[in-house]
């Protein structure tokens, strides 16, 4: 009996797209996130530290 192992994706009646050729970086959205809310932060602190000095 040969069993065949298919991707979750294609698991349906319809035709087969993989979608697993590109590799899935949605892991990167909550580090990037927090990295561009950090710097946004060190830019706005910078900005009224320089305002307030002139």
């Amino acid at each position: 009996m040969n069993v065949e192992t298919v991707p979750t994706s294609c698991a349906t009646t319809g035709p087969c797209h993989d979608t697993g050729t590109f590799p899935d970086l949605s892991w990167l959205a909550v580090p990037g996130l927090i990295l561009a809310v950090i710097v946004i932060g060190i830019i706005v602190y910078f900005a009224i530290k320089g305002s307030r000095g002139l």
